[in-house]
C-alpha cells in the first residue's frame, strides 16, 4: 500500500487518489480534512506529476496554515514543502499582489488598510471635513458599515445623531464617504 494513503479511511482515500484536477472536501470539525487535504497534495505531487509552484494550499487562519506545512513537511520533506503556494487567504492574497499588483495599477510598496488603519482613516476624514472633535466610541460604532458602503448615517435620521450626537451632521457624513469612494 502507499505510505500517503496509510491511516485514512475509505472516503478519505477516495478523495486523496480521485482523478479530478478539483476537490473539495466537506466534513465536520475533527474528521480529517486537514489529513486529507496534506495527503491529496502530498498525492498529486507524488503520482500525477504536479510541480509544487503549481498548487495552492490555502486555509482560514494562521494556526490551520502552521499545521498542513509541519504535516507536508513531514509527508513529502521540507524542500518540496518550501515550494508550496501555502498560506492564509489572506496571505496568499497578498503575495500575489506583492508580486502581480503593478499589472492592475498597484504601486510598489503598497500597503494593506487592517481595522486600526480603517478607523485612522475615517478619523481623518471626519475630522477634517467637521473640524470637530467627534466621540470617537459613535464613529467605531459605525466604522464597520461605513466601510461596507452602508449610507444609513447619509440618508436618514442618522443613528449617531439619535444617540445625541447631532454635530454630527448628514452632510460631513455624506462629504465623508464621497471622499472614501473618490467621487
Amino acid at each position: 500500500m502507499d505510505p500517503i494513503l496509510d491511516g485514512l479511511n475509505t472516503a478519505q482515500t477516495a478523495a486523496v487518489a480521485s482523478p479530478s484536477p478539483v476537490l473539495q472536501v466537506l466534513a465536520p470539525p475533527g474528521s480529517g480534512k486537514t489529513k486529507t487535504l496534506t495527503a491529496r497534495v502530498a498525492y498529486l505531487l507524488s503520482h500525477d506529476g504536479y510541480r509544487p509552484q503549481d498548487v495552492i494550499c490555502c486555509t482560514f487562519t494562521i494556526k490551520a496554515s502552521r499545521e498542513m506545512r509541519e504535516r507536508l513537511a513531514k509527508l513529502i520533506g521540507e524542500d518540496l514543502q518550501k515550494r508550496l503556494v501555502l498560506g492564509t487567504f489572506h496571505s496568499i492574497c497578498r503575495r500575489y499582489l506583492v508580486t502581480y499588483g503593478y499589472l492592475i495599477g498597484l504601486k510598489k510598496g503598497f500597503g494593506i488598510a487592517d481595522s486600526g488603519d480603517s478607523l485612522a482613516i475615517i478619523k481623518v476624514g471626519i475630522f477634517g471635513l467637521v473640524g470637530l472633535c467627534v466621540c470617537m466610541g459613535c464613529v467605531r460604532e459605525s466604522v464597520a458599515d461605513f466601510c461596507r458602503g452602508s449610507s444609513s448615517d447619509c440618508r436618514s435620521g442618522s443613528s449617531l445623531m439619535q444617540r445625541g450626537h447631532a454635530y454630527l451632521t448628514r452632510r460631513p457624513m455624506v462629504l465623508a464617504r464621497m471622499r472614501w469612494l473618490r467621487i
